[in-house]
């Protein structure tokens, strides 16, 4: 089935399938006006498209199969693609991923389907679930990238999630996540052999600090003054993702 939906999508057979199974009109494909961005990225979806059928171009355990998989997938997202298709590209990476099961590519993989289920679909069952994957893989020798998808996950938990579906139904306990996520931040921050990732996680703990004080109406003064303090020793850090914390501080 899943090989019969890739075939359909990857093809562009919707039409063909509409007809031969005499389904309803309503399923075949209706005209699309692209910008030039979609333009581009539709062309660079066929390119990688062309390069993962070729069986000669990767070898049985590439790691760029994987990643050419997943680009493809996040294109198909962006370009608004029917789920089907979307879920099926991301089912191949999955597929592919089992061969190298390397918890690297693990992260990513199940943070891009959590993030695609949580934003695209409303999926919640979906999403807690790739955010229970997502968490297995991290620990408190996950680099600073790792860390980040982490935490941008647990903000969509208990942001969006936590406003919108039962927590509890799906055996979440938000108070017990919090804990956990403190907990290992604050056990990364104090790893000195790792100046900048310990450095990221000092900020993201602070960060989520400052998110409690404001939902408690309590005063943040104190927390923003150990925010400023970290945020100045990241002076000359040219890795360091201003824009992104910028960002966050604006909205708060």
């Amino acid at each position: 089935g899943t090989w019969l939906l890739e075939e359909v999508f990857k093809n562009n057979f919707i039409d063909l399938t509409v007809d031969s199974l005499n389904l309803s009109s309503v399923y075949k494909n209706t005209q699309v006006l692209h910008g030039v961005n979609d333009v581009e990225r539709n062309k660079l979806l066929e390119e990688l498209e062309e390069k993962i059928k070729n069986p000669n171009r990767y070898s049985e355990y590439d790691f760029q199969k994987v990643e050419d998989a997943l680009e493809a997938a996040l294109l198909a997202r962006k370009l608004e693609k029917p789920r089907e298709e979307v879920e099926g590209k991301l089912d191949r990476v999955v597929r592919f991923c089992k061969k190298l099961n390397f918890s690297r590519l693990w992260i990513r993989i199940h943070y891009q389907k959590a993030w695609t289920y949580l934003y695209y679909y409303d999926d919640y069952s979906s999403f807690l679930e790739e955010y229970k994957q997502t968490k297995q893989y991290i620990s408190p020798s996950s680099t600073a990238d790792e860390l980040e998808l982490f935490v941008n996950l647990f903000n969509s938990l208990r942001g969006v999630c936590s406003f919108n579906c039962n927590l509890e139904d799906f055996n979440i306990n938000l108070e017990n996540e919090k804990k956990e996520i403190y907990s290992l931040l604050e056990e990364v921050s104090k790893d000195e052999t790792r100046p900048y990732t310990s450095l990221r996680a000092e900020i993201d703990l602070y960060f989520q600090q400052l998110m409690d004080t404001t939902a408690k109406r309590e005063n943040p003064g104190p927390i923003i003054l150990k925010l400023y303090s970290s945020l100045e020793k990241t002076n000359g850090m040219i890795e360091f993702p201003f824009e992104s914390y910028h960002q966050m501080f604006e909205e708060m």
